[in-house]
């Protein structure tokens, strides 16, 4: 079995820390960073649910759309290619920004125009 690799994020995380070690005490909340072990596994559906989101909230039909590069961006394409191809996004165009995001697009069905030939890229 292969194992994942880790990383580790840094994240500021709320806390409740006791002022003193008598019983009643009170405590107070302050913020303090706490290192948390991600997996690149893990990592990776947070980045999924990003891409996700971001197509459902801003991609609407009839949209000419810039098409990135990186990992984010083929995240994206796919999923718009998937929601094109289910017909609950139409007449979605992308324009891409690279070779990779041309490949990418073609491969998920994303209808693709150049640049010059796009009025307006949202």
């Amino acid at each position: 079995m292969a194992s994942l690799a880790t990383s580790t994020l840094v994240y500021s995380t709320p806390v409740r820390i006791k002022t003193s070690s008598k019983p009643g005490s009170s405590s107070r909340n302050c913020k303090k960073t706490v290192p948390f072990p991600v997996t690149r596994a893990d990592s990776s559906s947070l980045l999924l649910d990003a891409a996700k989101y971001t197509v459902d909230k801003h991609i609407q039909s009839g949209m000419v759309i810039g098409l990135g590069s990186g990992q984010a961006s083929g995240m994206a394409i796919q999923y718009l290619g998937r929601l094109l191809r289910a017909g609950a996004l139409k007449d979605v165009v992308g324009v891409p920004m690279s070779v990779t995001s041309a490949s990418e697009a073609a491969k998920a069905g994303i209808p693709l125009d150049g640049y010059r030939d796009s009025s307006q890229v949202r």
